[in-house]
Formats: structure tokens, sequence, C-alpha cells
């Protein structure tokens, strides 16, 4: 019965580490250890193991960290001037960027929305320390090259307005979090982490956003075009204004991305809930299982009737060949 169970068991929690690949609950992380960039991906297909980027992963290097420094610009994992490593955990894996005057940690922290029993998102803590002898003006700036929601005439919404040409949200605003949302998945980033809320918010083009030094300029109602050769090529950037470290000083900026997912938000999956019951049954029946192998003694056949039962409505109901799975 064990064995039975274990490849059902599989499909929602053992996922394997590969160098700088981690996976927790419905979330995957590949960290690209030569750019210095990420990409991250949801779980759309727990039967059949899918994941779905969140955000454009065909060149990872359209997302990226960077920083100004005294009014000089750094692209984190293309600047000499920083060495790269990757460091942390299984759980908590990091990119550390150290240079003669600053030490950057980009650290990666799995996270689980409320209601959740797994793992469906992550959170970015980036941590500055001024490790020179003089103080520093040190900004940051993270861009996203988003695309999930490029098929539709509203590119992002956020909890209170649409988006559908360029806009940008100061610190004084009052929205929590932004979408870019396809008819199956989406990707949300939240707006206020701690105390770490972005000092602006900039939904433009890609390309414009990619090619500005620092900030790219705004126009209020522009499209998502940047001619003749990025059309419909929409992005996020988050920017937190330069502030002086002094020698020894650090400061940290934190911010959340997750799926948006459930009914309807990707096709042919079990929505939250379902998979999270299914979870409890699924451990309700390990922990029976383990009683009988601890005693020795056998369920009883009524018992025994009920656990194969509800084995099978489980593999029916995510088509799971087990004979298959123990195979592979």
């Amino acid at each position: 019965m064990r064995k039975i169970l274990l490849p059902l068991v599989f499909v929602f929690f053992a996922f394997r580490c590969f160098g700088a690949e981690y996976a927790d609950g419905r979330i995957k992380l590949l960290i690209h250890e030569n750019t210095g960039r990420f990409s991250l991906y949801f779980l759309s297909d727990p039967v059949g193991g899918k994941y779905s980027p969140l955000f454009v992963d065909q060149d990872p290097r359209t997302s990226f960290l960077a920083l100004t420094v005294d009014g000089r610009n750094y692209r984190m994992g293309e600047a000499s001037a920083f060495r790269m490593s990757l460091g942390g955990g299984p759980l908590n894996p990091a990119l550390i960027f150290k240079s003669s005057f600053l030490t950057v940690v980009e650290d990666f922290t799995f996270t689980r929305s409320a209601g959740s029993s797994l793992s469906d998102g992550v959170r970015i803590t980036i941590t500055i320390s001024n490790n020179g002898e003089i103080p520093r003006q040190v900004g940051v700036k993270l861009l996203f090259d988003t695309n999930l929601g490029e098929g539709g005439p509203d590119h992002f919404v956020t909890d209170r307005r649409k988006i559908g040409a360029e806009a940008v949200l100061d610190g004084t605003s009052e929205d929590r979090y932004w979408v870019s949302r396809s008819p199956r998945l989406g990707l949300r980033g939240d707006l206020s982490s701690g105390q770490t809320r972005p000092d602006l918010v900039h939904f433009a083009n890609w390309k414009r956003l990619n090619e500005a030094p620092w900030k790219a300029d705004f126009s209020e109602g522009r499209n998502f075009n940047f001619l003749p050769t990025s059309v419909g090529d929409s992005a996020v950037s988050y920017y937190y204004d330069p502030r002086t470290l002094e020698k020894g000083e650090g400061r940290t900026v934190t911010l959340v991305l997750s799926p948006v997912y459930g009914p309807g938000g990707s096709a042919g999956i079990p929505d939250r809930e379902t998979v999270d019951a299914d979870l409890a049954m699924l451990g309700d029946m390990l922990t029976k299982i383990d009683r009988y192998v601890s005693s020795g003694a056998l369920p009883a056949a009524d018992e025994l009737a009920a656990l194969e039962s509800l084995v099978s409505r489980l593999k029916q109901k995510y088509k799971l060949d087990t004979e298959g799975a123990q195979q592979n």
C-alpha cells in the first residue's frame, strides 16, 4: 500500500535540486550563476510535473537587479566591479555580489500565502552593505520582464486600477500589489512588504526601461510599444531612491512575488483548496499505514477496502499511472 501511495506523495512533495535549481511546494526557482539572474516557475500541472514560467525565461538577462552608487550605475551579473557567488541553503538560496566598496546579497525565501499548506511564492530580500572607507549614495532598481498580461488590453491590474498603458505609482500610492495575468496564470508583485515600499514603480515598454541608464522617462498613457522593434512588450521596474550609507552601514529592501491561480486560474489543474484537502487525506493515510507497519497488525478488511478505494479515486482524479511512475 505504501508503495502505491509514494507516487501520489511525490506529486506534491518530492522535488530535487540540481545545481542552482531549487523547488518547494508549487514554486521552482532557477538561479543562473553565470549571469546573476533568476527565473521563477509555478507547478501548473502537479500530476504531469509541468512548471510554467511566471515571467520571461527564454533569456533570463531581461530581468535584473541594478544599483546606482554615487551616480554610477551597476547591473548585477554584468558589472566587472562585483564578483559573484552563490550562497544560502536549499530553502533560502542567495546571490552574492561583492566589490571593494559594497556587498550585495539577494536572498530568496519560499513563502506560503494564507491558508496554503504548500509554498506558493518567494520573498526577495536585498541587503546592501557599505564595506568601503567612505560614505556612499546607494539606490536600488529591479526590472521584471513580465509577459503574462500581454495578450489582453490591460497588461497589468492592481487592487485599485487597470493599467493598459504606461503608468507610474509613487511612494504615496495606496495600491498594495500589481498582477500580470493571462487567462490561465498570473504573476503578482507586492508593493508593500514590511517597511520597504518602493519610491517609484514604473509600468512601461521593456526596451524603454531596459535601455535607460537609471530611470526611464515617463509619458502618461503612452502605449507599450517602442518602435520599430518592440511592440506590446511590457515590463515593470521598482526603484528605491539613493540613500546615504555610512561606512559599515547597510540597507535592505524586500518584495514578494507569487502566482495568481485557483478556479479559472490555470486550466486543467485542481484549485488550491482541492489540492490542500487531498494533501490532508494523503497525510492521514500515511499515518495509518505507518501505525500498522510499526505494530505488525493488519488493517480490518473494511478499512483496507476504504484505503484502496481512496487511492483509486485519487489516481483517477489526477490521472496518475502509479505503475508507470514507479518504473520511471
